[in-house]
């Protein structure tokens, strides 16, 4: 009896990987960064959201009524780079949740964040990560979702 429950919570195992699997899938992240910096000058980097029909994640935009649920990007400061501006949402869409009657601010199918950073050092390592929530229109599931990053820039001399 023991060996049929533990296939059973196996199977159960099994699903919930593979339904986190399938959310992790709905969002592709691409990172835009120029091909040369030069040190002292300023970046900009775009975070671009590639996400699947049906789905949204929330922006970073501060007028938004929950904003724990609001994409945020963190960075592991080493005193390569120095934040300038904060990200900002592109492609933001304002919408009106009825299931909670709020507005709020999505990204959809293509959009992203941009920020500017400046170079301090030659060939920095900007490493960090995204946190969003995922949401389903369909099902009206929310899902955490963290994805990491790491970005080498090239510099030349001034």
């Amino acid at each position: 009896m023991s060996s049929k429950k533990n296939i059973v919570f196996f199977i159960l195992i099994l699903v919930v990987v593979f339904k986190i699997q399938a959310q992790h899938d709905k969002v592709k992240w691409v990172i835009y960064f120029p091909d040369i910096a030069r040190v002292d000058k300023t970046v900009d980097i775009l975070f671009k959201a590639n996400i699947k029909p049906h789905c949204y994640i929330f922006s970073v935009n501060k007028k938004a009524v929950n904003q724990s649920k609001n994409t945020s990007i963190w960075f592991r400061e080493n005193g390569d780079f120095k934040i300038i501006e904060k990200p900002e949402a592109i492609y933001e869409v304002e919408y009106f949740n009825r299931n909670n009657n709020q507005k709020e601010y999505i990204i959809e199918v293509e959009g992203g964040f941009a920020l500017k950073i400046k170079v301090l050092k030659p060939n920095p390592i900007i490493k960090g990560q995204i946190n969003y929530v995922l949401c389903n229109r369909g099902t009206n599931q929310e899902i955490t979702q963290v994805y990491h990053f790491e970005i080498q820039l090239k510099t030349k001399n001034k």
